[in-house]
């Protein structure tokens, strides 16, 4: 099991974000394999509305503090998602963390017989797309081990950077205070 770095003190590793007419799929394929509440072997604390969202909370506000408390948003991106309003626009919170962070803080995994034109009618799915690389679950049932690993790494990849950022941060910050003490 490899290692998460908790550098930002949020509350989740990820926000999963997907249309509620998929949820049974989410829950079989991903929920079991990367939740710890599922399975004890499972390394993530992922949030997700079913569990975590506020009863009788205004349900942007919700959107909006599972993407801020989470680490990344995963947005598993299907025909249903692209329908759903509240999909789009948690798609579009995620966007704008990621602008503001300038931080890889937002996962795409589209799932289903998506094409890349069909993503492209939606503003903000579009910029990301030409943007960036998403994932794309895999039609063979031996691939879902491969995906899941892939996945996983994507979750930490930035804590670990995050980390190394840190740890060469604070060594430029010895070497500079060092170079004080010699000049006084």
């Amino acid at each position: 099991a490899l290692p998460i770095y908790d550098t930002d003190g949020c509350r989740y590793d990820a926000y999963l974000c997907y249309s509620s007419k998929d949820f049974e799929w989410v829950q079989n394929a991903l929920l079991k394999h990367l939740d710890s509440q599922y399975c004890e072997r499972n390394r993530f604390n992922v949030c997700f509305e079913e569990r975590d969202f506020i009863p009788g909370e205004d349900h942007i506000i919700n959107i909006r503090d599972a993407i801020w408390n989470s680490k990344k948003t995963i947005c598993i991106v299907t025909k249903h998602f692209l329908r759903d309003g509240w999909c789009v626009e948690a798609f579009n919170y995620a966007q704008s963390r990621y602008y503001s962070e300038l931080k890889d803080v937002l996962i795409m995994v589209v799932v289903g017989a998506l094409s890349q034109y069909q993503m492209l009618k939606f503003k903000p799915i579009q910029a990301f797309v030409q943007r960036r690389q998403f994932l794309r679950w895999p039609e063979d049932l031996q691939d879902i081990d491969w995906f899941l690993d892939r996945l996983s790494q994507k979750i930490i990849k930035e804590q670990l950077a995050e980390k190394k950022a840190l740890e060469l941060s604070m060594e430029s910050n010895s070497m500079e205070l060092s170079n004080i003490a010699t000049i006084s």
